[in-house]
């Protein structure tokens, strides 16, 4: 389905009007919006139709708002779009492109915290972290591959075996950046 249908139909579905442009990345594109209330909103409509690996991302983040942390509340979401509310203000990346990266990244690793730190209930939606380390669980070393590489590959091999062997797993953002914060 073309952008234009998709964004159509996104607009009906979620009485959305207004569109205005935000931004893009390789897996979506996101508008301003104004909701049926009135309220600003935006639209994240992915390209290829479904979340892909963010699929999840958006029960976590609602699941993190009902518990109180301070995240974008979403209003609506389904295979292949996401709304939330907008949050004015500039992005923790404009701080950074400015010069001050040393005061966006401590901003970025108090939000991490804080996120870290919310209690959350069981989300059914988040991937099993076994399964999603499968793949490095099963890695077979081509001939050829330089002994850096496989070193680096036999240390994540490690590393994902002790985080899995530990008590306190919790979830994680998996696009906690500047832009996002």
């Amino acid at each position: 389905m073309r952008m234009d249908q998709a964004l159509a139909q996104a607009l009906a579905r979620f009485a959305l009007s207004d569109p205005r442009p935000l931004t893009e990345t390789a897996a979506a594109r996101l508008w301003r919006m104004r909701g049926a209330d009135g309220s600003e909103q935006v639209l994240k409509l992915y390209r290829c139709g479904h979340a892909g690996n963010e699929a999840a991302g958006a029960a976590l983040i609602a699941a993190w708002h009902k518990a109180g942390a301070n995240v974008v509340p979403m209003r609506a979401w389904t295979e292949d779009a996401w709304v939330m509310d907008w949050v004015a203000g500039a992005p923790l990346g404009d701080t950074a492109r400015n010069g001050q990266v040393q005061k966006a990244d401590a901003c970025l690793a108090q939000v991490a915290d804080h996120l870290h730190k919310t209690t959350l209930p069981q989300i059914p939606a988040l991937p099993d972290l076994a399964d999603w380390f499968e793949a490095l669980f099963t890695l077979a070393h081509a001939p050829a591959c330089p002994a850096d590489l496989r070193a680096d590959m036999t240390d994540a091999t490690h590393l994902a075996e002790h985080l899995l062997k530990g008590t306190d797993k919790r979830p994680l953002h998996g696009d906690l950046h500047h832009d996002n914060v």
